[in-house]
């Protein structure tokens, strides 16, 4: 029985670790959605998040400028569907060509609610633990994420694990995907009708807390039960 039902939450697993969309939508596309807010925005982000998954470095720092753009009050949206980000030197470029531009009489501050600043802030954490240069940036990164580990896919954490050259950040960032895993393992076995959501939640036999759910998880301090 455990095995059928490991098996069977490994495969929901699989799925939850995959980010959310497989192929990325163009740059002009993403960029307009942040000017749309509200769902759109959120959809520009899921994304974006894909992006931050991926290898290609490029996508990563253009979709890094956009993001810490918006983040700042430095997007503008212009009156004909264009976007520019105005960078921290004040020259306005086009934000999917990357030349200067002119944004024009009808340009304006998109208006980002609560919610999607909140996810913002995950994704700009995000790309910055895949892509920046400084061991520093990439700690703070990760110190956000680990608060708000469920946001995040495991698959993206355990890439960000893979290729971190530092050998403690390394750690750090294993542990987190660890605990992102442990938290949507316990999700699913509360989604699970009562009889087996008791078999896991059982005691273990001969005493100890955490018997069923705690060698299951195979957490800390329980390798020794059986």
């Amino acid at each position: 029985m455990y095995r059928v039902i490991s098996l069977m939450v490994g495969a929901f697993l699989l799925l939850l670790s995959v980010p959310a969309i497989a192929q990325t939508a163009d740059r002009s596309e993403i960029a307009s959605r942040f000017c749309e807010g509200g769902d759109a925005l959120a959809s520009a982000v899921a994304d974006l998040l894909a992006v931050a998954a991926g290898d290609d470095m490029a996508a990563m720092g253009w979709g890094h400028s956009l993001v810490t753009a918006a983040s700042n009050a430095r997007l503008i949206c212009g009156g004909e569907g264009e976007v520019f980000i105005t960078s921290p030197s004040g020259e306005v470029i086009d934000a999917v060509r990357g030349e200067g531009a002119n944004p024009g009489p009808d340009a304006h501050s998109p208006v980002i609610n609560l919610r999607n600043r909140r996810i913002l802030e995950v994704l700009d954490a995000a790309l910055s633990l895949r892509s920046a240069p400084v061991r520093a940036e990439r700690e703070t990164a990760l110190a956000l994420l680990e608060r708000r580990v469920g946001e995040l896919p495991v698959s993206f954490l355990e890439k960000a694990a893979e290729e971190e050259p530092d050998a403690a950040l390394r750690a750090a960032i294993q542990s987190a995907a660890q605990s992102a895993l442990a938290g949507i393992v316990i999700l699913v076995i509360f989604a699970l009708p009562n009889g087996l959501t008791d078999l896991f939640l059982r005691r273990g036999q001969g005493g100890g807390d955490g018997g069923g759910l705690g060698r299951f998880l195979r957490l800390p301090g329980t390798e020794g039960q059986r």
